[in-house]
């Protein structure tokens, strides 16, 4: 006999709705449809107010406006189509993924028909968006605001081990906003440059520099008119539908690639990578122009150093999934490729935490995807804090 379903965050038998995921591709005439059933989750009544404002502030595409990190944010458009996500407002890319929000109350109606007590709501969203919701599925305590996930340990917030005054180039909105207020939390002093400053970088080189990949060579473009010597100090943000653009800046001499909607971390963690002695044109892998990486480096400290390698799934854009891995690890986590094609990561963390981040990106990836731990590990010293 089947155990009765409960509440898939709290164990509750009181259940209220269902959310359903499926997956969508399109047709020769352009035309959504529905190719695979993913999951349904069961809710109950409590869990369902912040399930649904949790599907009502990620569908608003402003982020979050109490200061949750983590939100998508749509950028700069003004008109939806069905061929954008609900959330980011990113470019489908031939899939997409819809959320159902069912009520599972049922009233009889007139002639004996049932109908749900509720509104049944539906969001279509990119590859991204969905697997931020499998995460978040896994572990919710960061969209609740009541804790960071295990397997960040003792850095899951953000420290300023370096701080480095910046220049922004093209950010989206929010993207500057949480640099600004990063960059002069930790001291330090930021301005935006306009598209056409890039000569004009070798007075400024002294700082970290961030650049909105766009869909066309927006980044590409602005880096090519800098001294290739002050490249290696270029950040490049973006979203799976500007990967051409940061391929190529990165193919340029650009050494990070993060992923927007950017977080305090993700900076922090750049500032660090890119302040490290590093050669001017490093062995760069074909697929995504990320730096090859090479063993666990040793530093100051007691955590250790991990190198993982993700092979996606057959079919997976090398250029999306670099993206992903990026978003989805913490900022101080380094990404790159092995030669072969793979993508690898150099993860800071206790070895006992290793195998839960393991898990984490194959939530994130999906089951077809191979995430493996690589290479033993040595002593990770970290550098003091001031």
């Amino acid at each position: 006999m089947d155990s009765p379903a409960t509440c898939h965050f709290c164990g509750s038998r009181q259940l209220a709705a269902n959310l359903n995921f499926r997956k969508e591709v399109t047709g020769a005439e352009g035309a959504w449809r529905t190719v695979a059933e993913l999951a349904t989750v069961c809710i109950c009544g409590s869990c369902l107010v912040w399930v649904e404002d949790t599907a009502r502030v990620a569908g608003a595409g402003n982020g979050d406006p109490n200061g949750r990190l983590g939100f998508s944010y749509s950028g700069d458009m003004t008109t939806l189509s069905d061929d954008h996500c609900n959330y980011c407002w990113a470019q489908f890319l031939g899939e997409a993924y819809i959320i159902d929000l069912i009520p599972t109350g049922r009233t009889t109606g007139r002639g004996g028909r049932f109908r749900h007590v509720g509104e049944i709501r539906q969001q279509r969203i990119c590859r991204f968006c969905y697997a931020w919701w499998r995460v978040t599925l896994r572990d919710p305590s960061a969209v609740k605001g009541t804790g960071f996930r295990r397997e960040e340990g003792e850095m899951g917030g953000w420290r300023t081990s370096v701080a480095c005054d910046t220049a922004s180039v093209a950010l989206l909105q929010r993207d500057e906003f949480i640099l600004r207020q990063t960059v002069a939390a930790i001291g330090r002093n930021h301005h935006p440059l306009s598209l056409n400053d890039g000569p004009l970088l070798p007075l400024h080189s002294d700082k970290i520099v961030f650049i909105c990949a766009g869909r066309r060579d927006r980044a590409s473009a602005f880096l090519a008119r800098v001294d290739p010597r002050l490249r290696a100090r270029v950040a490049i943000i973006g979203r799976a539908d500007c990967m051409e653009d940061a391929r190529a800046a990165l193919r340029l001499g650009a050494l990070e690639l993060l992923s927007s909607p950017l977080t305090p971390q993700q900076i922090v963690g750049a500032m660090e990578r890119l302040t490290r002695p590093s050669p001017v044109n490093p062995a760069r892998g074909n697929r995504t122009g990320l730096p090859l990486l090479g063993d666990p480096v040793t530093r100051d400290g007691v955590t250790q150093e991990h190198l993982l390698a993700v092979r996606p799934a057959p079919g997976e854009e090398p250029g999306r999934a670099a993206f992903m891995l990026r978003r989805f690890l913490r900022g101080y986590d380094q990404i790159g490729e092995d030669g072969e094609g793979n993508l690898q990561a150099l993860v800071s963390c206790p070895a006992e935490d290793v195998d839960a981040v393991l898990d984490r990106l194959h939530t994130v990836f999906g089951e077809k995807a191979q995430v493996t731990r690589k290479a033993s590990s040595t002593p990770l010293r970290r550098q003091a804090a001031g």
